[in-house]
């Protein structure tokens, strides 16, 4: 009598997957070994300095990418609330005008996106390059502002040059808001 021969399976995750599984679980479950555990002092202030070791075309990647992520959120909660986080036509940045740090659009932050970005050459001043944002509620516009990296932006790409900073500004922006 023939007996029936069954295939085994030969499937392997990929140990790179499984190695980043089980590290992942190992952190979880063991904490961080070199946590402080003494109470929290002052908060670090939120302007940091430049990155200097990007080239160009890193800076202005990372830049876009940004952009699209707030974008994105900033579109989800319009779906959401039927408007665009207001700032009352008030521009606000990480460190620019009347921008309260980190939280620089009101209503995004945890609901749409779990941090907003800054841009990665912010320096110490205003002037320096930074991602800014304006809106009353029923438009918007969003800025890189003071970029070097306007002439790598891509023609009928997802972001614009700014026809207010054309030399230093691109970003993303409705109709009735071009002109800010």
């Amino acid at each position: 009598m023939s007996q029936k021969k069954t295939k085994q399976s030969t499937y392997q995750p990929p140990l790179a997957l499984l190695s980043a599984c089980s590290a992942l679980l190992l952190m979880a479950a063991c904490g961080d070994a070199t946590t402080d555990t003494t109470p929290a002092s002052a908060p670090e202030p939120v302007v940091e300095a430049p990155i200097v070791t990007a080239s160009p075309q890193e800076l202005h990647a990372t830049r876009v990418a940004d952009l699209s992520a707030v974008r994105g959120a900033i579109e989800a909660y319009h779906l959401t609330n039927g408007e665009y986080p207001s700032t009352q036509e008030n521009w606000r940045g990480v460190a620019f005008g009347h921008g309260p740090g980190a939280n620089w659009i009101p209503g995004l932050v945890p609901d749409f996106i779990a941090s907003l970005p800054r841009d990665p050459a912010l320096g110490e001043t205003k002037a320096e390059p930074q991602y800014i944002y304006i809106s009353d509620g029923s438009g918007y516009k969003l800025i890189v502002h003071n970029a070097s990296d306007v002439a790598l932006l891509e023609e009928g790409g997802a972001f614009a040059i700014d026809p207010v900073r054309p030399e230093t500004g691109y970003g993303v922006w409705t109709d009735n808001m071009v002109d800010f």
